[in-house]
């Protein structure tokens, strides 16, 4: 028997491996592993790598060199907040301003209650080619109610009474008032000076850049950095970039790499010395090999 236990057990010892999948000890259905799950789907992790930059120029040279790497998904750090391509945005709102900055809306007029049955009508029209060409479709409900309600209002249109005029008036005077408010808007922001990030609040940046001024970044892989290529992978390449790199990714890595690398030679160590210890004791080597064929073959069963 012990003979069959141990041929079986050396049979499936080449198949035996170090799994580095640190999710696998949680326990399964754990609401935490299935969303890391889902997130690794959309090439992301929850986990991040982060790095660290003593000035903006730096910052973004060492962003614009992570974000080029294929392993990396994205780059989060202060400038995240600062928007880009601000000057070609500037220029953009600089032409507008000639058109806009001018613009002044009149006092509401009298309201035109022909006028606003003419639209109608042609706000009805519209709406009945699109339910038709809607038939069948999500929207198809949807647009049934808006015709409803339109033709609801035709008919109370039909013959307005005095309350139907000042109601509308009403409504021209929100409407009015809501343009106004955002034309002006508008017109404040056709002047726009650059944002930058001494610009940003305190609630915002304080994420990111530490009270001596130094900044931080997150790496985000997208490999699964779970296993061991992945992980290799992802820390091989952030690494060019920067050889300091930390956070969880990387430490993880190095923690099961040398984790590994203390099974192996723990284990090779413990048999080195307890096999010299054996045959100074026992000062037979024959006895001592036999004195050790229950641990070993204690570890052969074991791994099997």
């Amino acid at each position: 028997v012990a003979v069959v236990v141990t041929i079986a057990s050396l049979t499936v010892l080449p198949s035996v491996r170090f799994d580095y999948t640190r999710l696998a000890l949680q326990a399964k259905g754990t609401e935490s592993v299935t969303w890391e799950h889902e997130i690794m789907k959309s090439r992301r992790s929850g986990f991040a790598a982060l790095a660290t930059a003593d000035s903006l120029a730096e910052l973004t040279a060492k962003r614009n060199a992570f974000a080029a790497l294929p392993a990396v998904s994205d780059v989060v750090s202060v400038l995240k907040l600062v928007p880009g391509d601000q000057e070609a945005k500037i220029a953009l709102l600089q032409t507008l301003k000639p058109q806009i900055a001018g613009l002044r809306v009149a006092p509401p007029g009298p309201v035109d209650v022909a006028a606003v049955r003419t639209s109608l009508a042609q706000l009805h029209r519209r709406l009945e080619i699109a339910q038709r060409e809607a038939e069948g479709r999500t929207s198809a409900e949807s647009l049934r109610s808006a015709l409803a309600r339109a033709t609801a209002l035709m008919a109370r249109l039909e013959r307005p009474g005095p309350e139907v005029g000042e109601r509308l008036g009403r409504i021209q005077t929100v409407l009015r008032d809501d343009f106004v408010a955002k034309l002006a808007r508008l017109q404040e922001n056709l002047d726009p000076h650059p944002m930058t990030v001494a610009a940003l609040p305190a609630e915002l940046t304080r994420k990111f850049i530490a009270a001596n001024g130094r900044m931080l970044m997150q790496i985000y892989p997208s490999i699964d950095t779970w296993q061991r290529e992945g992980a290799q992978e992802f820390v091989g390449q952030v690494r060019t970039v920067d050889p300091g790199v930390t956070g969880s990714p990387v430490i993880s890595f190095e923690a099961s790499r040398m984790m590994e690398a203390a099974y192996l030679y723990g284990t090779l160590y413990a048999a080195v010395l307890v096999t010299g210890l054996a045959i100074v004791v026992l000062r037979r080597p024959l006895d001592a090999l036999l004195s050790l064929s229950p641990v070993t073959l204690a570890v052969v069963w074991t791994i099997g």
